[in-house]
């Protein structure tokens, strides 16, 4: 038989909870083993069988969230966590990846994007579409306003560029008549973007998994 994904819900919403556990113990192979309204209520149940991951719905202000998620990852460094969040503000999206979001979750494409979600998060460290991972690049472009290469911003080029690798794991070599540059150009390119999403560890780790896996 095969081993079902283990997962855990925080929401402080009992009725949302148990909705959104109803729908998962309806997915093949995913089965809810623990519940809770809080962090500090779940994390001790791990003591009896760990999840696969954590979802968490907090229909609450965004420090709560933070609060929720540091506190998993005091007791489970490792966990893989889910976040819905009705908020898609940059400042809150790149937050949210640097206090330690595997995957986030807009209200609006919850069900549809959950299962997904889940399966993927199996097989990879994290789970983020092209727009998220956009809006992080954009956002911590704002915080270092100039290097070896001037002004930092992401232009259509390097829109292009990422594209190419997260969607078809393109080689430089193979990039460059895409795009109507060199491949030295695109390699200093791709050097830029890197060294603007290395500014944080969070975000060195979302090019990275950019980097391996499909990203729509």
């Amino acid at each position: 038989m095969e081993q079902k994904i283990k997962i855990s819900v925080i929401n402080d919403n009992m009725i949302g909870r148990k909705l959104l556990i109803n729908h998962l113990n309806e997915l093949p192979g995913i089965e809810v083993i623990s519940e809770a309204s809080g962090a500090e209520q779940l994390t001790p149940k791990f003591e009896t069988t760990l999840p696969d991951m954590v979802i968490l719905a907090l229909d609450q202000r965004v420090p709560v969230i933070f609060d929720c998620i540091k506190h998993i990852r005091e007791k489970t460094p490792k966990m893989k966590i889910i976040v819905f969040t009705p908020n898609d503000s940059s400042p809150v999206i790149i937050s949210l990846v640097e206090n330690g979001a595997n995957a986030i979750i807009y209200k609006m494409d919850e069900m549809q994007l959950l299962t997904e979600v889940i399966y993927q998060l199996m097989k990879n460290e994290f789970f983020f579409n092209l727009d998220t991972f956009r809006l992080m690049a954009e956002t911590i472009l704002s915080r270092k306003k100039r290097n070896k290469w001037g002004s930092l911003h992401l232009d259509e080029k390097d829109s292009q560029i990422i594209d190419l690798i997260v969607k078809k794991q393109m080689k430089s070599k193979d990039i460059a008549p895409f795009v109507f540059l060199s491949i030295g150009a695109v390699n200093k390119r791709r050097r830029k973007i890197a060294e603007i999403l290395g500014i944080s560890a969070g975000a060195a780790a979302l090019m990275e998994y950019a980097l391996k896996n499909e990203i729509r």
